[in-house]
């Protein structure tokens, strides 16, 4: 025998069959943000990316550093091609470098930004060339101190750190994780 419902309770059945299908979207959704901004938890210290025939590579020194370590922040260009590779750039700022704190708030990560390379050097704008032989690479390196845009220490933590390459034309950006431990630093450098 079929039971009879009343308008009443038909509507709110539906109400809440809609409100679970809204929440397995909306969570559904957070986990493919998640993954495609890269909320991976493992620090990884190399990310490489093709440019045409470039190879552009992110590396720090160590994956792991302690408060007050310095972290050695180093971009490589290579000509993977069989002709010269002509880089053009605005200004004496050929690279930058980005230092984020990995904001984990469970199923998402919000990068709030800390520190920048570019903030400590003022360059008049002149655009210039750079010609890359093949198989030549160049190499830009910088050192990030673990503090922030007021000089103060950065607590301990996960930190997304992106190394850019600004070309007149294009940017190739790329990130790797790093992740700060409290404690004294190493003094092994």
């Amino acid at each position: 025998m079929k039971r009879y419902k009343t308008p009443k309770a038909a509507y709110w059945e539906k109400v809440g069959s809609f409100v679970w299908a809204l929440a397995a979207i909306l969570l559904g959704f957070v986990l493919v943000l998640q993954y495609a901004l890269g909320g991976q938890e493992r620090s990884s210290r190399v990310s490489v990316r093709r440019f045409g025939d470039l190879r552009v590579s992110l590396r720090l020194n160590r994956p792991e550093f302690y408060q007050g370590d310095s972290v050695g922040v180093k971009l490589t260009v290579k000509n993977l091609g069989k002709n010269y590779a002509r880089l053009d750039f605005l200004d004496n700022n050929e690279f930058d470098v980005l230092v984020q704190r990995d904001l984990n708030l469970g199923l998402v990560h919000i990068p709030l930004s800390v520190w920048e390379r570019s903030n400590l050097r003022l360059t008049p704008p002149r655009g210039h060339r750079c010609l890359l032989a093949p198989g030549e690479a160049k190499v830009y390196r910088t050192v990030w101190d673990q503090t922030d845009f007021t000089g103060r220490p950065v607590s301990s933590g996960r930190y997304i750190v992106t190394g850019i390459l600004r070309m007149r034309d294009a940017r190739v950006i790329l990130s790797v994780r790093g992740k700060t431990i409290a404690g004294n630093a190493k003094k092994e450098y």
